[in-house]
């Protein structure tokens, strides 16, 4: 039996799925990963890069929307799922969901873009035995 499996990405350009659907366009590779293996997507709110305010009032709007969905996301995730996050922005409020509401028998899979920074690094000192996720996954020596 498959196991339920669900990408959690920022919020996507309607015209690139156009185009990509139609081969206008490159294939967006999380969408390509959602149809082979049956995934379900879950778009979540966008990053602090992508909103219009300040930069620390875009931190905490993005981070407040995010943590919000994955709480609700992970009330409907059954046992056994794996969930992919595609970026900190979504990763983070799902691992601290899944490590909050004590869930079991849910797999988390982080892809990591800046987690080499100072502040980053700091910052997942401080809130590691809050969150769960189960693999960082990352491209860079810098990153691991």
């Amino acid at each position: 039996m498959q196991k339920p499996f669900y990408i959690v990405v920022g919020p996507e350009d309607a015209k690139k799925v156009r185009e990509a659907a139609i081969g206008l366009a490159p294939r967006l590779d999380y969408r390509e990963l959602a149809e082979m293996i049956d995934g379900t997507i879950v778009v979540g709110a966008p990053s602090a890069a992508k909103m219009p305010q300040v930069k620390p009032l875009a931190v905490l709007l993005s981070a407040v929307a995010n943590t919000v969905m994955a709480f609700r996301q992970i009330g409907k995730i059954g046992h056994n799922s794996v969930v992919f996050s595609t970026g900190e922005t979504w990763g983070l409020p799902y691992a601290l969901a899944i490590r909050l509401s004590q869930r079991k028998g849910i797999r988390h899979y982080v892809y990591v873009h800046r987690v080499f920074s100072s502040n980053w690094r700091r910052f997942l000192r401080l809130m590691a035995q809050l969150l769960f996720v189960d693999i960082w996954l990352c491209v860079t020596k810098n990153q691991k």
